[in-house]
């Protein structure tokens, strides 16, 4: 829209990084899942989002791993 081809090169290295992670893994497991294109988030046990409760070695999750929010 702006034209602004300073800022999409310094842009562009960043957020292609960041799709590249999303694609091949990142740490806790955080991925796109192929069967479906949506954010595939956490481990067992491990508190990544605000919606994750953890009591103890009792956790809970109300997703089934992929937070869409």
């Amino acid at each position: 829209m702006t034209s602004d081809i300073g800022l999409l090169r310094e842009l562009y290295p960043v957020l292609s990084g960041i799709v590249d992670a999303y694609l091949h893994g990142t740490r806790y497991n955080i991925h796109v899942d192929s069967a479906d294109g949506l954010l595939h988030a956490g481990e067992p046990g491990v508190q990544l989002t605000w919606m994750d409760a953890k009591a103890g070695d009792r956790s809970s999750r109300r997703r089934a791993l992929e937070p869409v929010e």
